[in-house]
């Protein structure tokens, strides 16, 4: 039988990605009999789908990560200057921003939970 291998699932040692892969799709089941037995026997081209679109926002989540920590690497002072400009919206209190600036708060929440912080 000849399928195609996810990406993240060819990183792993050979004979693992179907285990892996089957392993991913045996959970998804269980989880729709246990929450959802009217849909147990969902299409496997639906779960690929929506096992596909989760994998998608994640490696996008994780690029978001990374390209973050490129830019604090180069301009090590934009970190500071947006936990500052975060405290200064967050001291305004949300009820008294406006419609950028809590767009604004939004992103920078975003931005600084991408920092690793020392354990």
């Amino acid at each position: 039988m000849d399928r195609k291998v996810d990406p993240r699932a060819a990183r792993l040692p050979a004979g693992h990605q179907d285990a892996a892969l089957l392993r991913h799709e045996q959970q998804f089941r269980e989880v729709l009999e246990k929450h959802a037995p009217e849909q147990k026997d969902f299409p496997d081209a639906e779960i690929r789908a929506v096992a596909t679109t989760c994998f998608r926002a994640s490696d996008k989540y994780v690029g978001e990560i990374a390209g973050q920590h490129k830019a604090d690497e180069s301009k090590p002072q934009a970190r500071h200057d947006d936990e500052e400009r975060l405290q200064d919206l967050l001291a305004r209190g949300k009820d008294k921003l406006s419609e950028t600036e809590k767009t604004e708060l939004a992103a920078l929440r975003l931005r600084t939970s991408f920092v690793t912080r020392p354990s």
